[in-house]
């Protein structure tokens, strides 16, 4: 087992902790005796530039000597001149070479990938800002659009990234560059493609916003007496860029918020510019619209309300209603149309306190123009989903901005209601449910306080729109069928708070839509729908003395229409819905004196199995009746043996196979007849096992036959005294034990008959139940051995990762009192995972990794002997070396870290008699579990365990203290994910984990790891570290 120390986690290599070695050294031996320079560099630099001078004087006067020499022939002068035109053809043919791949598309994936990954390396390079750069103003190809743009993305990717971490000189050239480009663009002198332009404005702006008084310079620039439109349209972009990046850059904490300032106290000269242009731009289509598009940017950054668009920009206001009462098939119309409505929108969500006095007046001008649009709005609704999107949305907006307003019920309000209830009826139900909020924020304010339009009267209306959208239509195609879905999962909270308001009347409505629609069946399933969204609110008053007149309704509802009327067992999407319908209904189903009603649904739902469309809600259904209705059942064997009965005669995915085993399990081992029902339902399922090793069974049938057998033992597991209690669970573990091994052997092969075997050991272990000495007894049968010894067989042969899962379970089960076999287990599927990390890497194996750690975890929690006998040091140099080696391996690096923290917090309580063994273990492999964290939280881990490996930290800290700090340090300074750190930073880190550890402050030092995370990763910037050290 030694020979385990192969395993090791990566450090800082021996050149980095070289240079920073000798960096140090120079710094504090170099002496500066004039002008920063040594006396050696006051002696060295002179003679290297007279020896570079005399080389340059040299190679001058040997051609300087061929032209004297030559003087009658000019001979040495037609070789120079030969010697050039050479130069430039060898240059114009590899320009070409290189100019062609260009041109030419790639041929197949693997050149692609090639391609990529060459552009994806030279993105990360510092090579890209001028490579960038370049491309930008001299690509002159048939390509020249994409390439452009694949330079200006990069270039912007990077300055967000990178802008901040650069030199100043670097700042400084690459800002000089875009400017000088971005001026060509708008003298006219390099034409780019819209989108490449718009890409090069969010380059420039990230390093505006990077810029103390940078906003202002940039407003100030674009708004300077643009002339061209080519000059208009780039003030524009960068106008628009400079406020939607505030929010996406990687800036300074401090940064971000002197930006809400500044944006805020330019805004005012960017309306100006914007309402003084809007004029001179009306006939010019793409100008216009770029203006459009920066308004809409600077509403929402800088928060400009309706009141102040009203009042400040009324032209332009009035502009925005125009366009939206604007009936048009023209693509250049409609995409301002949905501009203008976003404006509007984004004007509508910001609050003001106090209000402006202009408010009102904007609310009514704003809704005589939506009124007045009417005829656009719905013709948009039939004919234009995107502009029927944005003016839904809009019109939404204002609903739920100015909610008090509209239920108060003056005529503008009224007549807005009722647009917005044709709103809610169009075609297009995924836009129609924008109007689901305003109706639900509706509901939420008091009935007294609404105008007598608002209380009911609409919402009988709403409720039968709603019927209308939640009914299939025939020649639907499968993204209506996806749209339809979305709504009917939308609609149910609206349709309860509906049930709310008007009870009984809801469930009459349902019901003379039944009645009066039978010829209709989408509208009756819709209707039956309508009311299964409102059963959670439904149950509790039909239990109460007020749900008379609900319990009739239901009642006729269901042996009149479920049980009575043909379509309900001939149409599929009937059955379906009143299969889940009977299963909501299952606590009234449980009331006395609904016991017939019980018995056929049991019967109804039973019939309903044999359906393949109905067969999954079915099951659901029964398993729902089961668990609500099982003191009834217990009294009705025939009810239970009709589920039996449909369980094997009917075709069932595993999963409602599953289901219907725990419905019967779970009312079987209640009832006094229950072994008898037990023995029904496994004798069908062991014959055909029983044959399986003699005939050829489809590996499927085996499969879903030993998932049912789980089930029931993981639900049997505590039978009622009058069921038989233990002795039932014990006659079926004895069922089952001969049919194990010759199975195991059979298919051993099979990864998946494994996986499903080896959860079967794993229900039979948790199944037993006993005092502490039956379990032992247990343990020692000859039954349990041999399962214990067929999972170390499979495992030593296939290496199948669920063979752990049984011993885990076994651990547990009989913690200190572990049978010698399990001793043994252990140690061979231990000493196995050893062996197989020494050819293969953690991040080959992660599944296998996973089980040994929660193996050996259950160990440390039941039994602690199994590991600290002899695999403790052995399964810690394996854990610390999985930390790095997982890699991205979620649930395997979890099982390591929770292994790693659980033996660190409990060396003083549960492990104390095991604690000098695991200060020395730890103790000689402190540098590589502190780089292992370090590592992890800097660059591998999964966003989803920073949160586990900052509390392993932590604790690590916390309890081995001045032991680690030597090892932290050095860790932090060599390791390679915490590069983007300067010395200052890790200095910082370094000191803050000291004192928050000192000081017990578990969750502000887990905020810190999260942090220092995210500064590794380059997704915050270096300058949040330092509020810790406060």
């Amino acid at each position: 087992m030694n020979d385990y120390a192969v395993i090791e986690t990566p450090k800082g290599t021996a050149a980095e902790v070289s240079m920073d070695h000798e960096a140090k050294k120079t710094a504090s031996t170099y002496r500066a005796i004039f002008c920063g320079n040594s006396a050696k560099d006051l002696i060295l630099i002179p003679c290297l530039f007279i020896l570079f001078y005399a080389v340059v004087s040299g190679y001058f006067a040997l051609l300087l000597y061929a032209c004297v020499q030559t003087t009658s022939t000019s001979a040495a002068l037609w070789i120079y001149f030969t010697l050039f035109m050479i130069g430039v053809m060898a240059l114009s043919f590899f320009l070409n070479v290189a100019k062609k791949p260009i041109d030419q598309p790639l041929n197949g994936p693997e050149e692609q990938r090639q391609a990529n990954e060459y552009l994806i390396a030279v993105a990360d390079s510092n090579a890209a800002w001028n490579v960038g750069l370049s491309l930008l103003q001299h690509v002159h190809t048939s390509h020249a659009t994409p390439i452009q743009y694949f330079a200006a993305n990069m270039i912007y990717s990077k300055l967000r990234k990178e802008y901040n971490v650069l030199s100043t000189p670097e700042q400084q050239s690459i800002q000089s560059e875009l400017d000088s480009i971005i001026q060509q663009v708008r003298q006219g002198q390099l034409s780019l493609a819209p989108l490449v332009l718009q890409r090069l404005c969010m380059a420039a702006s990230v390093i505006y916003l990077s810029t103390d008084g940078g906003c202002a310079k940039c407003v100030n620039a674009c708004v300077s007496s643009p002339t061209s439109e080519i000059a208009i349209v780039v003030a524009l972009e960068l106008l628009t860029s400079l406020c939607d990046e505030n929010t996406d850059s990687y800036l300074p904490i401090a940064r971000k918020d002197s930006l809400v300032l500044e944006i805020t106290d330019i805004s005012s000269t960017v309306f100006s510019f914007l309402g003084q242009l809007f004029p001179q731009i009306a006939s010019v289509a793409d100008a216009r619209y770029a203006a459009l598009v920066c308004l809409k940017a600077w509403i929402k950054g800088a928060g400009f309300s309706i009141a102040k668009l009203y009042s400040t920009l009324g032209h332009i206001f009035n502009s925005l209603l125009q366009a939206i009462q604007t009936i048009s098939q023209d693509a250049t119309v409609t995409r301002e149309v949905v501009v203008c409505a976003s404006i509007l929108c984004n004007a509508l969500e910001v609050n003001e306190y106090p209000p402006a006095a202009a408010k009102e007046d904007a609310v009514l001008a704003l809704v005589n123009g939506i009124l007045a649009g009417e005829a656009a709005i719905l013709h948009y609704l039939k004919n234009d989903e995107n502009v029927a999107l944005a003016l839904t949305t809009l019109i939404a907006a204002f609903g739920e901005a100015e909610l008090e307003w509209v239920i108060e019920g003056n005529p503008q309000a009224l007549a807005l209601a009722e647009l917005m209830l044709k709103m809610t009826s169009q075609p297009n139900r995924q836009i129609a449910s924008l109007l689901l909020d305003f109706w639900l924020a509706v509901q939420e304010e008091p009935v007294v306080d609404r105008h007598e339009a608002f209380r009911d009267a609409i919402f009988r209306r709403l409720v039968h729109v709603l019927l209308v959208q939640c009914s299939a239509q025939p020649d639907e195609d499968e993204d209506d069928e996806s749209s339809f879905s979305s709504f009917r999962s939308t609609v149910v909270d609206v349709l309860l708070s509906i049930y709310c308001l008007l009870k009984d009347e809801y469930l009459r409505f349902v019901a003379q839509i039944v009645q009066s629609n039978t010829n209709n069946l989408a509208l009756v399933e819709s209707a039956f729908f309508l009311l299964s969204t409102i059963t959670c609110d439904l149950k509790p008053r039909l239990q109460s003395p007020q749900g008379r007149v609900s319990q009739e309704i239901l009642r006729a509802l269901c042996t009149d229409y479920v049980f009575g009327h043909a379509a309900f067992t001939t149409s599929a999407s009937l059955i379906q819905v009143a299969s889940m319908l009977l299963g909501q209904l299952n606590g009234w189903l449980a009331l006395k004196g609904n016991e017939t009603l019980l018995a056929t649904s049991v019967q109804y739902l039973t019939s309903a199995t044999g359906l393949p469309s109905s067969a999954k809600v079915a099951s659901k259904s029964l398993l729902q009746i089961a668990c609500a209705c099982t003191e009834t059942l217990a009294t009705m064997s025939d009810m239970v043996l009709l589920i039996i009965k449909a369980l094997h005669s009917h075709t069932l995915d595993v999963s409602d196979r599953v289901v219907l085993t725990e419905a019967i399990v779970r009312v079987a081992t209640t009832a006094s007849w229950c072994m008898d029902a037990l023995n029904y339902l496994v004798a069908p399922i062991i014959q055909r096992l029983s044959n399986t090793t003699l005939h050829e069974t489809p590996p499927a049938i085996v499969i879903a036959d030993l998932t049912c057998l789980t089930t029931l033992l993981r639900f049997a597991d505590a039978p009622s005294a009058s069921a038989g209690g233990a002795n039932v669970t014990n006659q079926l573990i004895i069922t089952f034990y001969p049919m194990l091994v010759p199975l195991a052997s059979l298919f051993g092969s099979s990864e998946a008959m494994m996986d499903v075997i080896f959860e079967f050991i794993a229900a039979i272990f948790k199944a037993k139940r006993g005092t502490k000495e039956e379990i032992a007894a247990f343990g020692s049968t000859a039954e349990v051995m041999a399962l214990l010894e067929l999972i170390v067989g499979i495992f030593d042969k296939y290496s199948y990762p669920s063979a752990f899962s049984p011993a885990t379970v076994a651990i547990e089960i009989f913690g200190h009192n572990a049978p010698k076999a399990l001793y043994q287990c252990f140690a061979a599927l231990s000493q196995k995972t050893f062996q197989m990390c020494q050819t293969n890497s953690p991040s080959d194996i992660p599944d296998t990794i996973r089980g040994c750690f929660e193996m050996s975890q259950r160990c440390v929690m039941f039994c602690p002997m199994l590991l600290f006998e002899s695999e403790f040091a052995i399964t810690m140099q394996l854990a610390v070396a999985a930390l790095v080696g997982l890699r991205s391996h979620r649930e395997g690096l979890r099982s390591v870290i929770f292994f790693l923290n659980h033996v660190i917090t409990k060396r003083e309580t549960t492990l104390i008699q095991y604690k000098q063994q695991i200060d020395a273990v730890l103790g000689g492999l402190k540098e590589m579990l502190c780089d292992a964290v370090i590592t992890l939280l800097g660059s591998s881990c999964p966003t989803t365990l920073y949160a586990p490996v900052s509390s392993l930290w932590f604790h690590i800290l916390t309890v081995y203290g001045a032991l680690i700090y030597p090892v932290m340090q050095h860790a932090l300074v060599t390791s390679s994910a915490t590069q983007t750190l300067s010395m200052t930073d890790k200095e910082h880190v370094y000191k803050a984990w000291i004192s928050l550890s000192e000081n017990y402050q578990e969750r502000r030092f887990n905020s810190m790891c999260l942090d220092v995370a995210k500064v590794c990763r380059r997704e915050m910037t270096p300058d949040v570290l330092v509020e810790y050290l406060v």
